[in-house]
């Protein structure tokens, strides 16, 4: 299973370590730990961001903010978060961490995987920020995310 996990992170386009830091942070609402303590040590260094020796590691400071950053349970909270991503007028490169794109990606995206049946909004805003390659992309990767909790 791992090096099929590691050829699937190589061949997708999403960036190493935004593709590294959502498979940690969707991992928090999975009951089996394996899966966060395992991509936490590879965002610190201690092996390679999605089985890419070139992504840069973190410090132990983001891993903790990545890991207390807040869900998006709250309709007003992610509505924020969806208009931005709406109002975005060209598809966007994938963003650099802890930005104000990638923390709407996140939420947007947070919502899709915990609660795809409703989740027409985030999908809609996913797919006018990113556009349709990346979008299909992304849908794929938390495909993947949820297989390898499953």
């Amino acid at each position: 299973m791992a090096v099929r996990e590691v050829r699937l992170f190589e061949t997708a386009p999403i960036p190493t370590l935004f593709k590294e830091r959502l498979f940690v942070y969707l991992s928090r609402f999975c009951e089996v730990r394996y899966c966060i303590t395992r991509h936490c040590g590879f965002l610190l260094g201690l092996g390679h961001s999605a089985g890419d020796p070139s992504a840069p590691p973190m410090t132990v400071k983001q891993v903790v903010r990545l890991l207390q950053r807040p869900v998006p349970h709250r309709r007003k909270h992610a509505v924020r978060h969806f208009a931005r991503l709406e109002a975005i007028a060209e598809p966007i490169d994938w963003p650099s961490p802890e930005t104000s794109y990638d923390d709407d990606l996140f939420t947007a995206a947070t919502v899709l995987f915990l609660q795809p049946a409703r989740a027409n909004r985030a999908k809609r805003a996913l797919r006018i920020a990113l556009g349709g390659e990346k979008f299909e992309l992304l849908v794929g990767f938390l495909t993947f995310i949820r297989s390898a909790h499953y």
